[in-house]
């Protein structure tokens, strides 16, 4: 029975670091078609007032900063080697 519920802790926590890393590996591809988006947007006003050029340039760096703490979880995740599975990921 406490061997049963090892191996049960075991695959819930090997099944939520796979989890993590899966959506924190999704959520950086979409950071970079936002980031993609914003500067489509930046061009698309370039000739309107500063205004929005300064809103859409403070959009941007809250994305780039949003996508740098993204990739420092990936990396931290990453690094969390069960059983040395990351090869196998």
């Amino acid at each position: 029975m406490v061997m049963m519920l090892i191996f049960m802790f075991l695959l819930t926590n090997l099944s939520i670091a796979f989890l993590l890393k899966n959506i924190l590996s999704t959520l950086i591809s979409m950071e970079f078609l936002i980031m993609l988006v914003y500067f489509l947007l930046l061009l698309a006003y370039l000739s309107e007032s500063f205004l929005e050029l300064l809103v859409f340039m403070m959009m941007v760096a809250g994305e780039g900063v949003l996508g740098l703490v993204l990739l420092l979880l990936k990396v931290v995740f990453s690094g969390i080697d069960f059983f040395n599975l990351n090869n196998v990921i």
